[in-house]
């Protein structure tokens, strides 16, 4: 069996740490979502943490309860976060199970998918 992480969680103005909901694999980032969080002042390791804690982002309430439900049947997590300004988005993908075990997710943007 895979340890899940452990991860920092600000909830309520305060800290805390909770075990990730799934575990996340070899992380990536593709070269246009770093631009947009540069471009955008967004910290992508707080929307990271949004993912593998159960906060889906604007995913449409279907996407949200496809995830939910991925977290027990393996199938793939998308989560999508838009920017202050509105105008770019990013994703943050976690691949379903191979062998029972999650082995990527990666941060992207719309177009990188």
């Amino acid at each position: 069996m895979t340890a899940i992480p452990l991860i920092p969680l600000l909830e309520n103005g305060e800290r805390r740490i909770v075990p990730a909901l799934f575990e996340m694999g070899q992380l990536s980032i593709t070269p246009a979502a770093e631009e947009v969080a540069d471009e955008h002042g967004i910290d992508l390791f707080d929307l990271l943490i949004r993912h593998l804690s159960g906060d889906w982002g604007d995913q449409y309430d279907d996407g949200k309860q496809l995830n939910d439900a991925a977290i027990e049947n393996g199938y793939r997590i998308l989560s999508m976060y838009g920017n202050p300004d509105g105008d770019e988005r990013i994703w943050i993908h976690t691949l379903g199970t191979t062998n029972g075990r999650r082995l990527a997710t990666c941060i992207m943007t719309p177009s990188d998918y």
